[in-house]
């Protein structure tokens, strides 16, 4: 059971990029109504999940609302950086944000580094010192790297934050916590849409309304399967899993449908970025 929870997550990882994916190539625009819809979707999903059975308290709202502001700045780059360079790279690249709550709880919570998170230290700078490319289909540009690199400080940092607010509560108001702070999110992408979607909010909600709402019920479903495996997965095998699974699937993806074809430094960046992934998540 454990194993068909674990592949439901690499799965619905994976199809969340995809989803972007295919709406930018068949839309094209309402980047900021895709990240508010899917967005309340995720939350919706939440409070059902919960059966709106939650206890909303002013305790956690700050963590809430610094969450808020870091995850929003998330998933718009994210988002961004996925209409503006190869998926794979895209995707290898956000995950990489883990090695921010890493550095974090070594630095001011005292946590020791092991051997195999050095080992993994060291193969992201390598991955990263072979990513950049200007030939193939995976060529880099500035505009993605400045999406990709916001998407990534913003995604690292949510994470501390979460975590910062499950030590302090000792793991309680998970949904409620989740759900005020993606709420917050929606309000803070009303203003670019108003400001740069006003005209394309309805075309694109008309055209992708179903896939924005299908990336946020996937992304709400994905984070509530974590939350029961975590309780029953040794972390070692969860996290590596999950991690690697997901950029794996994704790669695949991009390759076979989507025809992107890398540089073969990128190629083995990829390799070598995969690694470090497990190791860092051990």
């Amino acid at each position: 059971m454990n194993a068909l929870l674990l592949t439901c997550i690499v799965i619905g990882i994976s199809m969340q990029n995809i989803i972007k994916k295919y709406y930018n190539e068949k839309i094209k625009f309402g980047a900021y109504t895709f990240v508010a819809i899917s967005v309340a979707a995720a939350s919706f999903f939440f409070a059902c999940s919960a059966s709106f059975d939650l206890t909303f308290s002013t305790d956690y709202l700050g963590y809430s609302a610094a969450f808020a502001a870091t995850y929003a700045v998330a998933v718009v780059f994210s988002f961004l950086a996925i209409t503006s360079g190869p998926l794979s790279i895209t995707a290898l690249m956000f995950s990489y944000s883990l090695v921010i709550p890493t550095l974090y709880g070594m630095i001011f919570l005292g946590e020791e580094a092991s051997v195999t998170l050095i080992i993994g230290l060291c193969l992201l700078a390598v991955s990263l010192f072979l990513i950049n490319s200007r030939t193939g289909g995976g060529k880099i540009t500035l505009k993605w790297i400045v999406y990709v690199l916001l998407a990534f400080l913003g995604n690292g940092v949510c994470t501390v934050v979460q975590n910062l607010q499950q030590r302090e509560f000792s793991g309680l108001y998970k949904s409620e916590f989740m759900i005020a702070a993606l709420i917050t999110v929606v309000v803070i992408v009303i203003a670019p849409i108003i400001i740069c979607e006003r005209r394309e909010f309805l075309p694109s909600m008309k055209r992708g309304g179903i896939l924005m709402v299908l990336c946020g019920v996937i992304n709400g479903a994905s984070n509530l399967l974590v939350m029961l495996l975590v309780n029953r997965m040794n972390a070692s095998v969860l996290y590596p899993v999950m991690s690697a699974g997901g950029v794996l699937l994704t790669f695949f993806v991009s390759l076979f449908i989507y025809k992107e074809r890398l540089a073969v430094k990128q190629y083995i960046s990829f390799a070598f970025g995969i690694a470090a992934i497990v190791l860092m998540n051990i």
